[in-house]
C-alpha cells in the first residue's frame, strides 16, 4: 500500500479512538455536551470520511485499472484533510462556533472548515475521472470473408448481457471460451485465472479494461460459433496489451521501482517467472497489474521492493546478454 492511503488509515483508526474516548467521558457526564461537535465530527469526517479516502485511493485505481490522473493531489488532499479537521475541533473549543463575539476564534473557524471543504473537492476532483471509464476505440477491421456454418446453434433461452460475468457465460456456454480468448482474453487459456477472472469480473467491465468492443463481442456470444472462433489465432496471443509509445521503458532499460508491472511484462516478458514465483499465477488476473508499479505489488504482498527488483533485474540482464 502507498504511503498517504496507508497514512488516511492510520488517522482514520486515530480519530476513531479520540471520539470513541470523548463520547464515553460525555456519556459519564464528566464532559460538557458541547463537545458533541467535536464527538461527531472525529467519527464522521476523522474516521469514516478518512477511512473511505485512503480505501478509496488504494483499491478504485486497481479495480478499475486506471492510474489516478493526479497522484501529487493525494498528498495535498490528506494535509488538507488533517488541518481542516484539527483545525475545527481547536477553534470550535475555543468558542469559534458558539460565541460570536469571539471575531478571531469565529474567522479561523471557518477558514478551517474551507480547508475541509477543499478536502473533499480535491478527493472528488482526482477520482472521478478513475470511475468514468472511456472505452478506447479500436480500430476498423476489413470486412471478413463469410464464414461456414457455426460448430452449433445457440441454446434459444439464453441471452448474453453486458452485466453478466463472464464465469457465468462460460458455464452456460463453453465453446465460447475461445471467443474470449480471441477477443484478448488471453488470461482465460489457464484454467487458474480463468476460474479467479470469470467469478470476479463483469463482461461490460472486462471490455471497458481491455478496449474491446462490448457490443460485437455481445454478437459473437449470442450468436453461432464460426470456424475462426473455434479454434485459438495464434498470432493474435503476441498482441501489446500497451501503445508501443506509452510504455514508460524500452528494451536495453532496467527496471525500476517506479516501473509499472504490465510495461515490465511487455518488454521483458521473462520477468512474469518473478511474479509467477512470489506472488501466484492468480496475480495476473487483476486488472490492476497493468499500472500498479514493481514498488505497490512488491508492498501489497509483503515483499520486499529490492528484492523483487534484484530479481527483475537480473532476469533482464540475463535476457540482454543472451
Amino acid at each position: 500500500m502507498d504511503k498517504f492511503p496507508r497514512m488516511f488509515i492510520v488517522s482514520s483508526v486515530i480519530y476513531l479512538l479520540i471520539g470513541t474516548l470523548i463520547g464515553v467521558t460525555m456519556a459519564s457526564h464528566a464532559l460538557d455536551p458541547m463537545f458533541r461537535f467535536i464527538h461527531i465530527h472525529l467519527n464522521l469526517f476523522g474516521f469514516m470520511a478518512m477511512m473511505v479516502f485512503g480505501v478509496a485511493y488504494h483499491i478504485l485505481p486497481r479495480f478499475m485499472g486506471k492510474a489516478l490522473k493526479f497522484p501529487k493531489l493525494v498528498p495535498v488532499h490528506y494535509f488538507t484533510a488533517n488541518i481542516g479537521l484539527i483545525g475545527m475541533m481547536i477553534t470550535y473549543a475555543a468558542g469559534g462556533y458558539i460565541d460570536i463575539d469571539n471575531k478571531t476564534a469565529s474567522m479561523l473557524f471557518a477558514m478551517f472548515a474551507g480547508f475541509s471543504t477543499l478536502a473533499v473537492m480535491i478527493f472528488a476532483f482526482n477520482l472521478i475521472p478513475v470511475m468514468i471509464m472511456t472505452e478506447r476505440k479500436e480500430p476498423v477491421a476489413a470486412p471478413a470473408a463469410a464464414t461456414p456454418a457455426s460448430s452449433g446453434p445457440k441454446p434459444s433461452d439464453i441471452t448474453f448481457t453486458g452485466s453478466m460475468k463472464i464465469g457465468e457465460i462460460l458455464e452456460k456456454r463453453p465453446e465460447t471460451l475461445n471467443v474470449f480468448i480471441n477477443a484478448g482474453f488471453k488470461a482465460l487459456s489457464d484454467p487458474e485465472k480463468r476460474k479467479t477472472m470469470g467469478e470476479k469480473l463483469v463482461l461490460k467491465t472486462a471490455c471497458q479494461i481491455r478496449g474491446v468492443n462490448l457490443d460485437e463481442l455481445l454478437a459473437k456470444l449470442n450468436g453461432p460459433i464460426s470456424e475462426e472462433d473455434a479454434k485459438v489465432e495464434p498470432a493474435a496471443a503476441s498482441a501489446p496489451e500497451v501503445p508501443a509509445q506509452q510504455l514508460s521503458l524500452k528494451r536495453g532499460d532496467m527496471v525500476k521501482l517506479d516501473t509499472p508491472v504490465g510495461h515490465m511484462i511487455q518488454v521483458y516478458p521473462e520477468t512474469k517467472k518473478v511474479l509467477e514465483d512470489n506472488y501466484g499465477g492468480e496475480c495476473f488476473s487483476c486488472p490492476g497489474m497493468a499500472i500498479e508499479t514493481v514498488k505497490q505489488t512488491a508492498d501489497m504482498h509483503s515483499k520486499d521492493p529490492e528484492e523483487i527488483l534484484a530479481q527483475c533485474n537480473a532476469l533482464v540482464e540475463a535476457a540482454l546478454k543472451g
